[in-house]
């Protein structure tokens, strides 16, 4: 959120769960421990980031839930923002 305060972000590409910013996610049984943070899903930052003006001219969001990845486009889709969803990639996939 500090960066995006800066105003020097051009693009961003969102999860809906943000519970691994403490775990490799391509380490083996990754998969079992994705969930939300405590500080919230991706929706909740892109609703703040939407709060706040401070959407970058590129979103794109990814997830492995299909339903959360929904959330998050919703979210820009409802106020007119340009989003792009992609599945998430493993990189061993």
């Amino acid at each position: 959120m500090e960066i995006l305060r800066h105003g020097d972000v051009t693009e961003v590409s969102l999860d809906h769960d943000l519970g691994l910013e403490d775990a490799d996610p391509d380490a083996d049984g990754a998969y079992r421990r994705v969930g939300s943070s405590p500080d919230g899903t991706g929706a909740d930052l892109a609703r703040w980031m939407c709060e706040h003006g401070l959407v970058p001219a590129r979103v794109a969001v990814h997830s492995w839930s299909r339903a959360g990845a929904e959330a998050v486009v919703a979210v820009f889709r409802e106020r007119g923002i340009d989003v792009t969803r992609a599945p998430y990639r493993h990189r061993y996939s």
